[in-house]
Protein backbone atom coordinates (compact mmCIF):
# COMPACT_ATOMS: atom_id res chain seq x y z
CA UNK A 1 0.00 0.00 0.00
CA UNK A 2 1.49 3.21 -1.07
CA UNK A 3 0.73 6.10 1.90
CA UNK A 4 -1.10 8.96 -0.27
CA UNK A 5 0.64 11.94 -1.34
CA UNK A 6 0.91 14.50 1.49
CA UNK A 7 1.46 17.58 -0.68
CA UNK A 8 -1.37 18.87 -2.36
CA UNK A 9 -2.13 22.02 -4.59
CA UNK A 10 -3.71 24.76 -3.78
CA UNK A 11 -5.49 25.63 -6.85
CA UNK A 12 -7.31 22.35 -8.67
CA UNK A 13 -8.44 22.34 -11.91
CA UNK A 14 -11.84 21.23 -11.88
CA UNK A 15 -13.46 18.42 -14.13
CA UNK A 16 -17.20 19.64 -16.14
CA UNK A 17 -19.02 16.34 -17.42
CA UNK A 18 -20.99 17.94 -20.39
CA UNK A 19 -24.19 14.96 -20.69
CA UNK A 20 -25.93 15.84 -24.20
CA UNK A 21 -27.00 13.66 -27.42
CA UNK A 22 -26.63 16.43 -29.89
CA UNK A 23 -22.43 16.76 -30.61
CA UNK A 24 -22.84 20.09 -31.88
CA UNK A 25 -23.95 21.29 -28.12
CA UNK A 26 -21.50 19.37 -26.69
CA UNK A 27 -18.69 21.07 -28.96
CA UNK A 28 -19.81 24.26 -28.42
CA UNK A 29 -19.72 23.14 -24.28
CA UNK A 30 -16.67 22.28 -24.58
CA UNK A 31 -15.30 25.35 -26.37
CA UNK A 32 -16.99 27.49 -23.81
CA UNK A 33 -15.49 25.76 -21.03
CA UNK A 34 -12.23 24.10 -21.63
CA UNK A 35 -9.78 27.39 -21.12
CA UNK A 36 -10.61 27.05 -17.31
CA UNK A 37 -11.71 23.51 -16.60
CA UNK A 38 -11.65 19.76 -17.42
CA UNK A 39 -14.64 18.72 -20.07
CA UNK A 40 -15.38 15.14 -20.21
CA UNK A 41 -18.43 14.12 -22.60
CA UNK A 42 -21.38 11.61 -23.11
CA UNK A 43 -24.27 11.09 -25.60
CA UNK A 44 -26.56 8.90 -23.05
CA UNK A 45 -27.32 8.62 -19.86
CA UNK A 46 -26.15 5.29 -18.78
CA UNK A 47 -22.43 6.49 -19.73
CA UNK A 48 -23.13 9.30 -17.97
CA UNK A 49 -23.87 7.70 -14.75
CA UNK A 50 -21.07 4.97 -15.50
CA UNK A 51 -18.18 8.31 -16.14
CA UNK A 52 -19.55 9.90 -12.76
CA UNK A 53 -18.94 6.49 -10.87
CA UNK A 54 -15.53 6.25 -12.55
CA UNK A 55 -14.01 9.36 -12.51
CA UNK A 56 -16.37 12.05 -10.14
CA UNK A 57 -16.46 15.09 -11.85
CA UNK A 58 -16.84 18.31 -10.28
CA UNK A 59 -19.78 19.59 -11.71
CA UNK A 60 -22.40 18.02 -14.00
CA UNK A 61 -23.89 19.42 -17.31
CA UNK A 62 -26.89 17.22 -18.31
CA UNK A 63 -29.41 17.52 -20.75
CA UNK A 64 -32.83 16.30 -20.35
CA UNK A 65 -33.91 14.50 -23.49
CA UNK A 66 -31.47 11.91 -23.83
CA UNK A 67 -31.73 8.86 -25.88
CA UNK A 68 -31.37 5.59 -23.32
CA UNK A 69 -32.73 7.46 -20.15
CA UNK A 70 -34.05 11.01 -19.49
CA UNK A 71 -31.78 13.32 -17.46
CA UNK A 72 -34.06 13.87 -14.42
CA UNK A 73 -34.21 9.71 -13.88
CA UNK A 74 -30.39 9.98 -14.74
CA UNK A 75 -30.31 12.83 -11.67
CA UNK A 76 -32.52 10.82 -9.56
CA UNK A 77 -29.63 7.81 -9.66
CA UNK A 78 -26.85 10.15 -9.03
CA UNK A 79 -28.22 11.70 -6.02
CA UNK A 80 -29.54 8.37 -4.44
CA UNK A 81 -25.83 7.34 -4.77
CA UNK A 82 -23.46 8.08 -1.77
CA UNK A 83 -20.36 8.41 -4.10
CA UNK A 84 -22.26 10.80 -6.57
CA UNK A 85 -24.73 12.44 -4.34
CA UNK A 86 -22.88 15.75 -3.68
CA UNK A 87 -21.76 16.49 -7.46
CA UNK A 88 -24.14 19.38 -8.26
CA UNK A 89 -25.80 19.07 -11.66
CA UNK A 90 -27.48 21.68 -13.90
CA UNK A 91 -29.89 21.21 -16.22
CA UNK A 92 -29.30 22.31 -19.81
CA UNK A 93 -32.70 21.75 -21.98
CA UNK A 94 -34.78 23.62 -24.73
CA UNK A 95 -37.95 23.14 -22.45
CA UNK A 96 -38.38 26.78 -20.75
CA UNK A 97 -41.75 25.84 -18.67
CA UNK A 98 -41.75 26.03 -14.86
CA UNK A 99 -43.04 22.36 -14.45
CA UNK A 100 -40.23 20.77 -16.47
CA UNK A 101 -37.89 23.24 -13.89
CA UNK A 102 -39.90 21.81 -10.73
CA UNK A 103 -38.98 18.46 -12.20
CA UNK A 104 -35.44 19.44 -12.31
CA UNK A 105 -35.68 20.59 -8.80
CA UNK A 106 -37.36 17.54 -7.31
CA UNK A 107 -34.91 14.96 -9.13
CA UNK A 108 -32.32 16.76 -7.25
CA UNK A 109 -31.05 19.80 -9.69
CA UNK A 110 -28.82 22.82 -8.63
CA UNK A 111 -30.15 24.97 -11.59
CA UNK A 112 -30.76 25.13 -15.12
CA UNK A 113 -29.40 26.59 -17.94
CA UNK A 114 -31.71 27.31 -21.25
CA UNK A 115 -30.68 26.23 -25.23
CA UNK A 116 -29.75 28.22 -27.37
CA UNK A 117 -26.69 28.82 -24.43
CA UNK A 118 -25.60 32.46 -23.78
CA UNK A 119 -21.45 31.77 -23.23
CA UNK A 120 -21.46 34.26 -20.34
CA UNK A 121 -24.77 32.81 -18.80
CA UNK A 122 -22.76 29.27 -18.81
CA UNK A 123 -19.78 30.29 -17.37
CA UNK A 124 -21.29 32.82 -14.78
CA UNK A 125 -23.36 29.27 -13.84
CA UNK A 126 -20.53 26.89 -14.07
CA UNK A 127 -18.43 29.15 -11.99
CA UNK A 128 -20.78 29.99 -9.76
CA UNK A 129 -21.56 26.28 -8.30
CA UNK A 130 -17.72 25.17 -8.44
CA UNK A 131 -17.01 28.29 -5.97
CA UNK A 132 -19.87 26.75 -3.56
CA UNK A 133 -17.48 23.71 -3.61
CA UNK A 134 -14.78 25.21 -2.75
CA UNK A 135 -16.03 26.90 -0.20
CA UNK A 136 -17.42 23.63 1.01
CA UNK A 137 -13.85 22.32 0.87
CA UNK A 138 -12.11 24.67 2.87
CA UNK A 139 -14.96 24.35 5.27
CA UNK A 140 -13.87 20.55 6.06
CA UNK A 141 -10.36 21.80 5.94
CA UNK A 142 -10.93 24.03 8.44
CA UNK A 143 -12.63 22.05 10.62
CA UNK A 144 -9.62 19.35 10.44
CA UNK A 145 -7.15 21.77 11.15
CA UNK A 146 -9.69 23.01 14.47
CA UNK A 147 -9.59 19.19 14.93
CA UNK A 148 -5.70 18.88 15.47
CA UNK A 149 -5.27 21.92 17.31
CA UNK A 150 -8.14 21.21 19.88
CA UNK A 151 -6.24 17.71 20.36
CA UNK A 152 -3.36 19.54 20.39
CA UNK A 153 -4.29 21.71 23.29
CA UNK A 154 -5.54 18.28 24.89
CA UNK A 155 -2.01 17.21 25.39
CA UNK A 156 -1.07 20.82 26.65
CA UNK A 157 -3.72 20.89 29.08
CA UNK A 158 -2.50 17.38 30.27
CA UNK A 159 1.02 18.51 30.73
CA UNK A 160 -0.01 21.48 32.49
CA UNK A 161 -2.42 19.56 34.63
CA UNK A 162 0.71 17.16 35.94
CA UNK A 163 3.47 20.56 36.06
CA UNK A 164 1.24 22.74 38.32
CA UNK A 165 -1.01 20.21 40.07
CA UNK A 166 0.58 21.20 43.48
CA UNK A 167 -0.44 24.86 42.80
CA UNK A 168 -3.99 24.71 44.05
CA UNK A 169 -5.13 28.09 42.64
CA UNK A 170 -4.68 26.87 39.28
CA UNK A 171 -6.13 23.51 39.57
CA UNK A 172 -9.81 24.65 39.07
CA UNK A 173 -8.95 26.57 35.99
CA UNK A 174 -7.07 23.76 34.12
CA UNK A 175 -9.74 20.87 35.10
CA UNK A 176 -12.28 23.65 33.73
CA UNK A 177 -10.39 24.19 30.55
CA UNK A 178 -9.84 20.08 30.25
CA UNK A 179 -13.16 19.77 30.15
CA UNK A 180 -14.16 22.14 27.96
CA UNK A 181 -11.54 20.75 25.23
CA UNK A 182 -12.73 17.49 25.74
CA UNK A 183 -16.22 18.04 25.59
CA UNK A 184 -15.87 19.69 21.82
CA UNK A 185 -14.03 16.59 20.85
CA UNK A 186 -16.48 14.30 22.34
CA UNK A 187 -18.68 16.15 19.72
CA UNK A 188 -17.33 15.09 17.05
CA UNK A 189 -18.58 11.70 14.74
CA UNK A 190 -15.21 10.30 14.01
CA UNK A 191 -13.29 8.24 15.99
CA UNK A 192 -9.79 9.87 17.39
CA UNK A 193 -6.97 8.61 19.51
CA UNK A 194 -3.72 10.35 20.98
CA UNK A 195 -0.72 7.90 20.39
CA UNK A 196 2.77 8.76 21.44
CA UNK A 197 5.75 8.20 19.94
CA UNK A 198 5.95 4.64 21.76
CA UNK A 199 2.91 4.06 20.26
CA UNK A 200 0.77 3.86 23.43
CA UNK A 201 -2.50 5.07 23.16
CA UNK A 202 -2.93 8.08 25.75
CA UNK A 203 -6.68 9.12 24.65
CA UNK A 204 -9.43 7.92 22.63
CA UNK A 205 -13.31 9.45 22.20
CA UNK A 206 -16.38 7.73 22.97
CA UNK A 207 -16.87 6.92 18.96
CA UNK A 208 -13.62 5.25 18.65
CA UNK A 209 -15.00 2.49 21.68
CA UNK A 210 -18.26 1.99 20.30
CA UNK A 211 -17.08 1.67 16.55
CA UNK A 212 -14.34 -0.85 17.26
CA UNK A 213 -16.17 -2.39 20.20
CA UNK A 214 -13.33 -2.02 22.58
CA UNK A 215 -13.40 -0.59 26.67
CA UNK A 216 -11.30 2.13 27.62
CA UNK A 217 -9.34 -0.15 30.12
CA UNK A 218 -8.35 -2.43 27.45
CA UNK A 219 -7.32 0.67 25.44
CA UNK A 220 -5.76 3.62 26.83
CA UNK A 221 -1.99 2.88 27.97
CA UNK A 222 -1.33 0.21 26.06
CA UNK A 223 0.13 0.15 22.68
CA UNK A 224 -1.91 0.26 19.88
CA UNK A 225 -0.41 -3.06 18.34
CA UNK A 226 -1.46 -5.07 21.44
CA UNK A 227 -5.12 -3.84 21.73
CA UNK A 228 -8.01 -6.17 20.61
CA UNK A 229 -6.37 -9.28 20.42
CA UNK A 230 -3.86 -7.75 18.41
CA UNK A 231 -6.19 -6.83 15.67
CA UNK A 232 -4.33 -3.39 14.70
CA UNK A 233 -0.59 -5.09 14.62
CA UNK A 234 -1.14 -5.30 10.39
CA UNK A 235 1.45 -4.20 8.00
CA UNK A 236 -0.76 -1.23 6.58
CA UNK A 237 -0.58 0.45 10.23
CA UNK A 238 3.14 -0.05 10.99
CA UNK A 239 3.55 1.26 7.50
CA UNK A 240 1.44 4.11 8.82
CA UNK A 241 3.48 4.81 11.96
CA UNK A 242 7.04 4.49 10.34
CA UNK A 243 6.12 7.03 7.62
CA UNK A 244 4.76 9.31 10.30
CA UNK A 245 7.80 8.75 12.76
CA UNK A 246 10.68 8.68 10.41
CA UNK A 247 9.78 11.83 8.68
CA UNK A 248 7.62 13.63 11.18
CA UNK A 249 4.87 14.31 8.55
CA UNK A 250 0.93 14.70 8.24
CA UNK A 251 -1.14 11.85 6.65
CA UNK A 252 -4.11 12.36 5.07
CA UNK A 253 -6.38 10.10 3.77
CA UNK A 254 -4.51 6.69 4.41
CA UNK A 255 -6.79 3.37 3.53
CA UNK A 256 -7.01 0.71 5.74
CA UNK A 257 -9.27 -2.85 4.30
CA UNK A 258 -9.08 -4.99 7.51
CA UNK A 259 -10.77 -8.08 8.95
CA UNK A 260 -11.46 -7.11 12.88
CA UNK A 261 -12.61 -10.29 15.18
CA UNK A 262 -15.26 -7.67 16.97
CA UNK A 263 -16.86 -5.98 14.66
CA UNK A 264 -15.69 -7.89 11.02
CA UNK A 265 -14.41 -6.28 8.24
CA UNK A 266 -13.71 -2.13 8.36
CA UNK A 267 -12.57 0.16 5.59
CA UNK A 268 -11.05 3.40 7.19
CA UNK A 269 -9.26 6.90 6.27
CA UNK A 270 -6.75 7.51 8.48
CA UNK A 271 -5.59 11.45 8.87
CA UNK A 272 -2.70 11.26 11.01
CA UNK A 273 -0.46 14.54 11.82
CA UNK A 274 2.78 14.35 14.04
CA UNK A 275 3.29 16.90 16.70
CA UNK A 276 6.23 17.52 18.85
CA UNK A 277 5.84 19.04 22.59
CA UNK A 278 8.28 21.60 23.43
CA UNK A 279 7.68 21.01 26.96
CA UNK A 280 8.47 17.70 27.45
CA UNK A 281 10.44 16.99 24.35
CA UNK A 282 8.50 14.33 23.13
CA UNK A 283 5.93 13.74 19.96
CA UNK A 284 2.46 12.69 19.61
CA UNK A 285 0.77 11.28 16.66
CA UNK A 286 -3.02 12.31 16.08
CA UNK A 287 -5.46 9.84 14.55
CA UNK A 288 -8.70 11.09 13.02
CA UNK A 289 -10.59 7.93 11.46
CA UNK A 290 -13.78 7.74 9.39
CA UNK A 291 -15.16 4.69 8.51
CA UNK A 292 -16.08 4.49 5.24
CA UNK A 293 -17.28 0.62 4.95
CA UNK A 294 -20.43 1.55 3.32
CA UNK A 295 -19.01 3.69 1.04
CA UNK A 296 -16.43 1.05 -0.71
CA UNK A 297 -19.05 -1.81 -0.59
CA UNK A 298 -21.78 0.21 -2.62
CA UNK A 299 -18.56 0.97 -5.17
CA UNK A 300 -17.72 -2.86 -4.97
CA UNK A 301 -21.00 -4.01 -5.68
CA UNK A 302 -21.87 -1.05 -8.42
CA UNK A 303 -18.52 -2.36 -9.86
CA UNK A 304 -19.35 -5.82 -9.55
CA UNK A 305 -22.95 -5.33 -11.12
CA UNK A 306 -21.53 -3.20 -14.11
CA UNK A 307 -18.82 -5.84 -14.86
CA UNK A 308 -21.38 -9.13 -14.73
CA UNK A 309 -24.34 -7.12 -15.74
Amino acid sequence: MVITDMIETQEKIRTVLIVDDTPANVLLLESILSQEYTTRAATRGSEALEIALTTIPDLILLDIMLPDIDGYEVCRSLKSNPVTCNIPVIFITAMHSAGNEALGFEAGGADYITKPFVNMVVVARVKAHLALIVKQEGLEEWNNSLINRVWHNIATIREKNEALQRVESLKTEIEDDEEYAEGIIETIREPFMVVSSRLNILKANSRFYETFKITPEKTLGNSIYDIDNRQWDIPEIRLLFEEILLNQSVCKDYEVDHVFQSVGRKIILINARSTFRKQTGSEIILLAIEDITERRMTEEFIKSRDMNP
